[in-house]
């Protein structure tokens, strides 16, 4: 969550005196990942549209599950909040706080990492070889603890 705070904070300071409501309503705005109608979104004229697509189009193909109310009124709270003008800022908004999210998760496992075994995973470009360089290492305290008693 560090990157979101960072980023909204940075947002009320560019605006106005630092208001605790304000920073609170942009972190919950960007940490909520959204909705997306990627089935509807197959021409680049689309991103001129100059309002939200009905709730129809927002049904995922991918799970086969239509968009629920709540889902859409979000979308439409943050059309309305952040005065997204075309269906390219949406876009825009949708990625930039799905890479935050995304980014968050990897710093929060870094961190998680680093304070358990004193190990930095970013040079492993999967988890099991994080796993395996957290098992070398406890495989080398084990063994030099065992040859100095």
């Amino acid at each position: 969550m560090f990157y979101c705070v960072t980023i909204c904070t940075l947002f009320c300071l560019n605006t106005s005196v630092l208001n605790k409501a304000k920073v609170i309503s942009l972190i919950v705005y960007l940490l909520w990942q959204g909705v997306y109608p990627y089935s509807y979104m197959t021409l680049p004229e689309k991103f001129a549209e100059t309002q939200l697509p009905p709730i129809e189009v927002f049904h995922s193909t991918l799970e086969d599950e239509p968009c629920t109310q709540e889902n859409y009124d979000r979308a439409r709270e943050i059309w309305a909040h952040y005065n997204i003008k075309t269906m390219r800022d949406y876009h825009d908004h949708y990625l930039l706080s799905d890479v935050l999210l995304l980014a968050d998760v990897f710093e929060n496992f870094i961190n998680s990492i680093y304070e358990q075994h004193r190990l930095d995973p970013r040079p492993f470009y999967n988890p099991p070889l994080t796993r395996l360089g957290v098992g070398l290492k406890i495989h080398k305290r084990k063994t030099r603890s065992h040859y100095r008693s």
